[in-house]
């Protein structure tokens, strides 16, 4: 569903249904169409990655390992919300990412993986066999 022009979208209907009651009793809206990406359940928002070249994206996520965090920002959404966020601070990021900011908002992050151990950690977690990793 659209609210304001924001389309979210979560794994969670009951948690969708109250952002978008939230936003809808805000009144809020923003000139610019985007998608609120809820992570939820955990891992949601990386496996819905291919929605970020569709229109911007502001990822929301309470997912605090380091590795999913950087995957995450890498996968290019315009914004990321990570950690505990007020409603009023969701708000305010979609105003931002409709601004056209792109930005991070969460603990800093850092990993001992580099960018081809993460890949190789994504596979293994997707379920991908040793030979098809190996490929």
């Amino acid at each position: 569903m659209t609210v304001g022009n924001v389309k979210v979208i979560c794994g969670t209907p009951a948690l969708a249904a109250e952002i978008e009651r939230g936003l809808t009793l805000s009144g809020f809206t923003t000139p610019l169409r985007l998608n609120l990406l809820v992570d939820a359940p955990s891992g949601f928002a990386f496996a819905h990655r291919g929605s970020f070249g569709e229109q911007p994206t502001l990822v929301l996520t309470d997912n605090s390992c380091p590795e999913y965090l950087l995957d995450l920002r890498d996968a290019g959404p315009v914004a990321v919300l990570a950690g505990g966020h007020s409603f009023e601070e969701v708000q305010r990021g979609l105003e931002r990412a409709a601004a056209g900011e792109r930005f991070y908002h969460g603990p800093e992050v850092k990993s001992c993986l580099s960018g081809a151990e993460r890949r190789i950690l994504r596979y293994l977690v997707a379920g991908y066999s040793d030979k098809r990793i190996a490929r």
